[in-house]
């Protein structure tokens, strides 16, 4: 009972088990049996923010970020560096934010947050920490540095 999902030969989820395990997306823990074997998620993948990696590419600028901010640099991180298309819109940063942070189904609730996340993306762009790849509706981090200044990021 210390498990939050079961997985067997009968359910649909069990065949993609060895494709993750051959990925090196899942491993087996080390409590795990041949009867009943437990999968831990590679601990890159599951990480919440990047931080450390931020900071080391932006310096102290980063540091003058708000919260919100380094959350959708750290979202933009992520899919920079772990998904195939690389890149993420403002919509989609919205979307995984208002999960992580337990949002509940009310559209309205979600809309005005999703217009901060926008903004935010706006402020980042003008800041020099992100830009939209041309074309598309998403955004990379500018790995050349921030060049705007600390005022047009402030949080007010």
């Amino acid at each position: 009972m210390r498990y939050t999902i079961l997985l067997t030969p009968d359910n649909n989820h069990f065949s993609e088990l060895l494709g993750l395990e051959r990925a090196g997306l899942i491993e087996k823990h080390r409590s795990s049996t041949a009867m009943y074997p437990i999968y831990v998620s590679d601990r890159v993948l599951v990480r919440k923010d990047y931080l450390l990696e931020l900071r080391a590419m932006f310096g102290v600028r980063f540091d003058a970020l708000d919260g919100l901010l380094k959350e959708v640099l750290s979202i933009v991180y992520r899919f920079n560096h772990y998904s195939k298309a690389q890149l993420v819109s403002a919509k989609l940063a919205s979307f995984n934010l208002w999960y992580n942070r337990g949002g509940a189904g009310d559209i309205k609730q979600f809309d005005i947050f999703y217009r901060k996340v926008r903004r935010a993306f706006n402020k980042l762009e003008k800041g020099g920490f992100v830009k939209r790849k041309a074309g598309t509706r998403g955004y990379l981090l500018n790995q050349e540095g921030a060049e705007g200044t600390l005022k047009s990021i402030s949080p007010n």
